[in-house]
């Protein structure tokens, strides 16, 4: 088993106020070229999705947080309309790294694919994938 394998874990899967908020930490990327995924930073992400008052979107607000030191180091935003796939993203703080988020609110409004990166040198330094069930569904 690789030593670099990547590791997803859910913290929290809480209901606020209609909004459906998770966190995910993950460790770096698999980098079996180079090895070098073990001096990649870890990032945990921390996304809220909730009704964006137009009906059928969503607002997504997602703070990224550098996992050493706890610092915030981005907070990408959107609003997503059901059935279409959206992407925030937002360089991270001190660093030439972006943060990405890919959001896809299902059509019928039960369920939101979210797939989470940090992206530099040309690679993904940190990447999780989770599906949540929405409030309401």
């Amino acid at each position: 088993m690789s030593k670099h394998r990547l590791a997803l874990v859910c913290l929290a899967t809480i209901l606020i106020v209609s909004a459906a908020a998770i966190a995910v930490t993950s460790s770096p990327a698999d980098d079996t070229e180079t090895n070098a995924a073990t001096e990649a930073p870890r990032y945990g992400f921390e996304v809220i999705l909730a009704p964006a008052g137009i009906p059928g979107s969503y607002r997504m607000e997602a703070t990224v947080r550098d996992l050493e030191g706890g610092k915030v180091v981005a907070t990408p935003r959107m609003i997503i309309p059901a059935g279409k796939p959206g992407r925030a993203q937002e360089q991270v703080v001190d660093t030439d790294h972006e943060a990405v988020v890919d959001v896809e609110i299902k059509e019928d409004q039960q369920t939101a694919e979210i797939v989470f990166q940090v992206i530099g040198d040309h690679r993904s330094l940190t990447y999780a994938r989770t599906t949540i069930t929405l409030p309401g569904a």
